[in-house]
């Protein structure tokens, strides 16, 4: 019995899943997201959703790239 995907992938079966992201008090900045991750060797970070290079996680704006929609919440 041969391994699997020895001569390649013929076609893929595709799942969405849709999660749940807290931001503490209003602040939604890439610094506060999970998907946030670190390349400690190249001194960058990087959103694992998009792949998108983030330059300044610490700034006011997400990624351009950003998929997170908000809901509009009333304290």
């Amino acid at each position: 019995m041969s391994p699997p995907f020895e001569t390649g992938v013929n076609w893929y079966t595709t799942g969405v899943a849709s999660v749940c992201i807290h931001f503490p008090e209003g602040e939604t900045k890439c610094q506060y997201c999970p998907y946030l991750r670190s390349d400690k060797e190249l001194k960058r970070f990087r959103c694992i959703f998009t792949q998108e290079y983030i330059l300044d996680p610490f700034s006011l704006e997400r990624g351009h790239l950003c998929p997170i929609q908000f809901e509009e919440t009333e304290f």
